[in-house]
């Protein structure tokens, strides 16, 4: 996968590319009918950080499960969780603008 952060460019033919630089284009996101292209954009440029963000939670729910096998208290349990929460909801926010 090619590197973020991934920006939206809109062009002057109307179409919005997406990607790393203004040289290096990843995605076109042409205008449908339904005018729903800057969040289709959004959603495409989140890409590279919401993965970043899944596979930092698949992890961390690696480290909650062996926590939760060893008996570990409470407090630690809801610091990772809470901490996973917050990258998700971080990457989300940034998806819907």
């Amino acid at each position: 996968m090619t590197p973020g952060p991934w920006k939206i460019i809109r062009d002057g033919n109307g179409a919005t590319r997406i990607g790393p630089s203004h040289n290096h284009t990843v995605a076109i996101v042409l205008n449908p009918p339904d005018g729903q292209w800057h969040g289709n954009a959004r959603l495409i440029a989140a890409a590279p950080e919401m993965y970043e963000v899944l596979e930092a939670a698949g992890v961390d729910l690696d480290l909650l499960l062996m926590a939760i096998k060893a008996g570990d208290p409470a407090r630690e349990l809801e610091i990772r969780a809470s901490d996973i929460k917050r990258r998700l909801s971080a990457a989300l926010s940034r998806v819907k603008g």
